[in-house]
C-alpha cells in the first residue's frame, strides 16, 4: 500500500497525512468486517437449507438475484455491528 500511497501522491502532487491513511484503513477494515458477519449469515442459513423463520425466508430471499441476497446482507451485517439487531 506505500507503493500505491507514494505513486498516487506523485501523481496528483499532494501529501497525505498519516492520520487519513489511518481513518482510512480502519473504514475498509470495518467494510470488511460487515461483509464477513452479513456472508456468514447466509451461510448458516444456507447450510440448514433456508428452515422456516430463518431471516433469509423472512425477507424472501432464498430465489432473488445475487445482488438482491448482498446487499441484504451486507445491511444485515452492518445492523448487527451497530445494534440495531435486524
Amino acid at each position: 500500500l506505500a507503493v500505491v500511497r507514494t505513486s498516487v501522491e506523485d501523481h496528483l502532487k499532494i501529501q497525505i497525512p498519516e492520520g487519513m491513511v489511518a481513518v482510512w484503513n480502519l473504514f475498509l477494515y470495518l467494510l470488511l468486517l460487515v461483509h464477513w458477519t452479513g456472508c456468514i449469515n447466509f451461510m448458516v442459513a444456507w447450510i440448514y437449507d433456508f428452515p422456516e423463520g430463518s431471516w433469509v425466508v423472512e425477507a424472501n430471499l432464498v430465489d432473488k438475484p445475487v445482488g438482491t441476497q448482498y446487499s441484504w446482507c451486507f445491511f444485515k451485517g452492518l445492523s448487527q455491528m451497530i445494534g440495531l439487531g435486524f
